[in-house]
């Protein structure tokens, strides 16, 4: 990441934004020199000179993290990429920190629901109601244009988990701060709650 060939740099121009804000912190994050140059553009900008974190490509609660920094540090990081000559990174365009954007919305509810899941108590009740909660939340970003648009194909693989397992269902009747309330809301035809609730008796 250091030296760069000219076919390193025709590389670097056909990434996709989330890629080049993740080469981005890793480029600025391995050179002291770089590090320099970061703060001093904030500096001069009179705006936070936080560097953008990131430490993992496969974890997704890691772009999560650096989402959360690039869009704070937009005008920083627009700066930075104009004063420098060492990476082939154009500055982000306003749509490009629009998916941007689009992209950390959806992790937020994901970061959300993983905190409230591993909080000291977590109870497997709660489960339906997060699972319900996740494909209205990927429906939602599958009707923006662009890239989410084929969301659709995973909200369907997600329902079919679910009805496939009844364990669920059985934990959120017995649990008696909720019942059966939330699996009539949801589900639209009666049939399909009273399956749901004689699966439950029948395991218990």
């Amino acid at each position: 990441c250091d030296m760069l060939s000219r076919q390193d740099h025709r590389w670097l121009e056909n990434q996709g934004v989330l890629a080049k804000l993740r080469i981005l912190a890793v480029w600025i994050d391995r050179s002291p020199q770089r590090r320099q140059k970061w703060k001093e553009v904030c500096h001069f900008l009179d705006l936070p000179d936080k560097f953008i974190e990131y430490d993992n490509d496969t974890r997704w609660t890691s772009n999560y993290r650096m989402l959360a920094d690039g869009l704070q540090a937009k005008v920083q990081i627009n700066k930075y990429l104009e004063h420098q000559v060492e990476l082939s990174l154009q500055s982000f365009t306003d749509d490009d920190w629009e998916w941007l954007r689009q992209i950390h919305g959806v992790l937020s509810k994901f970061n959300e629901l993983t905190l409230f899941v591993s909080k000291k108590r977590p109870q497997i009740s709660l489960s339906v109601a997060i699972y319900y909660e996740l494909p209205d939340l990927l429906h939602d970003a599958s009707e923006q244009r662009g890239r989410f648009s084929k969301l659709d194909m995973d909200i369907a693989l997600y329902y079919t988990f679910m009805d496939e397992v009844d364990t669920y269902y059985t934990a959120l009747v017995l649990d008696p701060r909720v019942k059966g309330d939330l699996i009539r809301q949801e589900l639209s035809e009666d049939d399909d709650a009273g399956r749901l609730f004689n699966a439950g008796r029948d395991i218990l």
